[in-house]
């Protein structure tokens, strides 16, 4: 599963037109990056959704902008996605960091459906503080008791890891 996803695209708040840096292969399955909501209240990751075709979408905002706006981590998927959540990894007095979490049902080629476990994360710039980061994350719910034959994709803005 990891190799039918790709990071794909980075909007920026206020930005008139969505700039794709690698838009994804026919057969992928997934997307995941940092997206930014802009301040001219357009969502982009429905934006980028739909340009790139994938209808299911879970967005969640960490951090607010100045003059209105957010950006936080994002999940787009041609699968429909069963449940997400975030989970915060935010050490004070640091920026607002965390993971999306998304629960996938994916058909495969045999036609069963299985449910697969998409992570996008954020970490900080520091050393120490994506240790704790990594550290709360392996120890966060679902992934500490996941099946350890439960698929997995993990994304995201590790910071030099």
């Amino acid at each position: 599963m990891p190799s039918e996803c790709r990071e794909f695209a980075g909007a920026f708040a206020g930005a008139s037109s969505i700039r794709i840096q690698s838009a994804p292969a026919p057969g992928d399955r997934c997307a995941y990056r940092i997206v930014i909501a802009s301040s001219n209240g357009d969502r982009q990751v429905d934006l980028l959704g739909e340009k790139l075709g994938f209808r299911h979408r879970v967005y969640f905002g960490n951090v607010k902008v100045r003059g209105g706006g957010e950006y936080g981590n994002a999940i787009l998927s041609r699968f429909p996605i069963l449940d997400a959540r975030n989970i915060d990894f935010t050490i004070p007095p640091k920026k607002r960091r965390g993971a999306l979490h998304a629960k996938l049902r994916v058909r495969l080629p045999s036609g069963h459906l299985r449910t697969v476990h998409v992570y996008a994360l954020d970490l900080g710039l520091s050393g120490i503080e994506r240790k704790i980061q990594l550290r709360r994350f392996l120890a966060s719910h679902p992934f500490a008791t996941l099946d350890s034959r439960a698929p997995i994709v993990l994304g995201g803005d590790f910071n030099d890891v």
